[in-house]
């Protein structure tokens, strides 16, 4: 189902109380590192924009979903360059054309997404 919260902390904060902790560090992430990006609610989901004088890119998003908490990026380069580490994460983890899915949430790599972060 998704979400109809006004805003990044109403999300997390609708979200099962096992999943707050690493959603709200997703976030802080976010914050931390993209700090030329808009945060806000789209497509039902925490995204990460920059405004251009012709449209809104969307640089990143992330969903808490029934089986998993998922990473979007803005196109699956991303996700194809980094595919021997995302693989090497451990179980718990798949991609997907263009995200990245982690079915155990509390096991989510920080310097990984860091990393990734870093590249946008």
């Amino acid at each position: 189902m998704q979400s109809t919260a006004q805003n990044v902390l109403d999300y997390i904060a609708e979200a099962p109380q096992d999943r707050q902790n690493t959603l709200q560090s997703i976030r802080d992430f976010c914050l931390e590192i993209l700090t030329d990006f808009t945060e806000k609610m789209m497509y039902g989901m925490a995204c990460y924009v920059k405004n251009d004088t012709e449209n809104t890119v969307t640089m990143l998003s992330f969903a808490n979903q029934k089986n998993y908490i998922t990473i979007y990026f803005p196109n699956e380069e991303i996700v194809q360059k980094n595919q021997t580490t995302l693989k090497n994460l451990g179980k718990g983890v798949s991609m997907g054309k263009n995200c990245v899915k982690f079915s155990k949430p509390n096991d989510i790599d920080f310097s990984f997404l860091k990393n990734i972060l870093s590249e946008l």
